[in-house]
């Protein structure tokens, strides 16, 4: 083996750990902010979005009690993580969102965004050493 195969080999082995610990990241915020989403119909909780490199703009007319399509969608678009340079969001466009995330429901009086971002370290904590061990 020559110093420039190990090089290689440990390049993609970095990128890969890389990819794959962003993506757990991504993924762990989005199912939070899903789960503590308060739930009627399902409308709400059901549309959160991730962008990668982009802040979408869609809305799901389809309500669904366990947000299962934006869960579906969010380990899609997180698959398209690269060691690039750039950021992904998460995003919920309908426009009682803000109301919801300042404690207007009483099944999330805290909100779900904000509670999700105060756990944000332990999640990177935890998604790191699991990718590390692996």
């Amino acid at each position: 083996m020559s110093a420039e195969a190990d090089i290689q080999r440990f390049r993609l082995k970095v990128r890969t750990r890389y990819e794959k610990a962003i993506a757990k990241i991504g993924f762990q915020l989005l199912d939070s902010i899903i789960v503590r989403s308060p739930v009627d119909v399902g409308t709400f909780r059901n549309n959160w979005h991730i962008g990668i490199n982009e802040i979408p703009s869609a809305v799901r007319a389809d309500p669904d009690r366990g947000g299962a399509a934006a869960r579906a969608e969010g380990l899609q678009k997180l698959a398209e993580i690269t060691p690039q340079p750039g950021f992904f969001t998460i995003v919920n466009n309908l426009p009682y969102g803000p109301a919801l995330e300042s404690g207007w429901s009483k099944q999330a009086p805290a909100g779900m965004v904000a509670v999700t971002v105060a756990q944000f370290r332990s999640i990177v904590s935890g998604v790191v050493h699991e990718v590390r061990l692996s």
